[in-house]
C-alpha cells in the first residue's frame, strides 16, 4: 500500500473520531427544547407561582418549574405547568422527560399530575382531594408527602404513576404528621420529621410552650426499619435534611411564629450548633449539595426579600443564586426547591 493511500486512511480515521467526539458533546436535537442528555449532574428543581391574570389571585394561579444548572449557574429551563390550588409542589424525571406537579381543575384541592416535556401535554394522574408537600425522584421512584382526601395529616407514599396509587408509610395512621422528607443517596436512607397530631393541638402546646414536641427518624425507602435518632420540645423544626452520615441540618424556631434560623445537629453526641450566615437573614428552606460543601437555601436576605443562595460552607460565601434572573410577567413567588444530583 502506498504512503498516500495509508495517509488517506489515518486522515478519514481521524475526522471520523472528531466527529464522534462533537456529536457526543451536542445538543440532543430529538430532545424538547434542544434538552441536553447530561450537561450537568446537579440541578436545582425551583418551584415558583405565578398569576394568571397577571395580577392577583383572583384569576387562579400556575405553577413554574424552573430548572437550575448548578455548572452553568444558570436557569436553563422553565416550565409552565399547569393550575395549582392549595400547595405547588413539581419534580423531574430525567430518565423519562417527565415532570410530575400538583395541580387542580376547579381551584378548591390539588391532584396529581404529569407533564411531558416531549409533547408539552399534561395528564391527570389522580382522582382525589389531596394535599401535596415533598416531591422528589428516589432511585427511579416518585415519592411525596400526601394527605388524601378523609386524612388530617400529611405522610410518605410511593407514587406508582401509571396506576395513579400511592402505598403510603401508615394508611391507618392519622395521627401522625411528616412535616419534613427527604432522601440522601449517600447514606441511602429517608430522613423523616414528625409529630402528633393530637399533642400539637393539645392545650399544653398551644397555650402554654408554643412548641410541637418532634422526631427526627431514618428509614429505608420502602419505608421499612424505621428508627427515631432524635426528638425534643426545646425548640420548633420545621424541616431536616442530612448533611452527612452524622449530621443534619435543620430549620429552627425558638417557638411557632418566631424566626428561623439554622441549626447542625451531630448524632453521635446530640450537639446542637447554629449556623450563622452573614448577610442571610432566615431560611424558608434548604438542601446540602452531595458532598456536603454547599447548602443551598431558600430564604431571605439584607439584599433580597426572597431568593435561593448557594453557602459555600468552607469559603463562608452566601451567593444569590437569581439576582437579574427576569421571571415572566406575572410571578408571584418562588414556594420551595429541590436538589438533584443525577448518577
Amino acid at each position: 500500500m502506498n504512503r498516500k493511500k495509508i495517509l488517506f486512511i489515518l486522515l478519514g480515521i481521524v475526522v471520523i473520531i472528531t466527529s464522534a467526539l462533537i456529536v457526543t458533546n451536542s445538543i440532543n436535537l430529538n430532545s424538547p427544547k434542544g434538552f441536553r442528555e447530561k450537561p450537568s449532574q446537579e440541578y436545582l428543581q425551583i418551584v415558583g407561582t405565578r398569576f394568571l391574570n397577571n395580577k392577583d389571585n383572583s384569576g387562579g394561579m400556575e405553577i413554574i418549574l424552573y430548572l437550575y444548572s448548578i455548572a452553568q449557574h444558570k436557569v436553563v429551563e422553565n416550565y409552565t405547568l399547569g393550575n395549582v390550588a392549595l400547595y405547588p409542589v413539581a419534580c423531574m424525571d430525567f430518565t423519562h422527560k417527565k415532570i410530575y406537579y400538583s395541580g387542580s381543575d376547579n381551584n378548591l384541592y390539588d391532584n396529581l399530575y404529569v407533564y411531558d416535556i416531549g409533547s408539552r401535554q399534561s395528564k391527570q394522574l389522580t382522582h382525589d382531594k389531596m394535599l401535596f408537600n415533598d416531591l422528589f425522584m428516589m432511585d427511579g421512584k416518585l415519592l411525596g408527602n400526601i394527605a388524601p382526601e378523609g386524612k388530617t395529616v400529611l405522610q410518605p407514599g410511593i407514587i406508582d404513576p401509571e396506576q395513579g396509587t400511592v402505598s403510603y408509610y401508615n394508611a391507618s395512621d392519622d395521627d401522625t404528621w411528616f412535616h419534613s422528607l427527604s432522601y440522601n443517596p449517600i447514606t441511602g436512607k429517608l430522613l423523616g420529621l414528625t409529630c402528633s397530631d393530637k399533642e400539637m393541638r393539645s392545650s399544653r402546646v398551644t397555650s402554654q410552650t408554643h412548641i410541637r414536641p418532634k422526631q427526627i427518624i431514618l428509614m429505608n425507602p420502602d419505608f421499612s426499619d424505621a428508627k427515631t435518632i432524635y426528638k425534643t420540645e426545646a425548640f420548633e423544626i420545621s424541616e431536616t435534611r442530612q448533611l452527612d452520615a452524622n449530621r443534619i441540618v435543620m430549620i429552627t424556631e425558638e417557638q411557632m411564629g418566631s424566626k428561623r434560623q439554622l441549626q447542625i445537629l451531630t448524632l453521635n453526641n446530640d450537639k446542637l450548633d447554629e449556623l450563622n450566615i452573614e448577610g442571610l437573614i432566615e431560611a424558608q428552606s434548604v438542601y446540602p449539595d452531595r458532598n456536603g460543601e454547599h447548602l443551598y437555601i431558600l430564604g431571605r436576605s439584607n439584599a433580597s426579600p426572597l431568593s435561593l443562595f448557594d453557602y459555600d460552607i468552607k469559603k463562608h460565601k452566601l451567593t444569590d443564586l437569581l439576582a437579574g434572573y427576569q421571571f415572566p410577567s406575572g410571578h408571584k413567588v418562588v414556594v420551595n426547591f429541590t436538589y438533584t444530583s443525577l448518577p
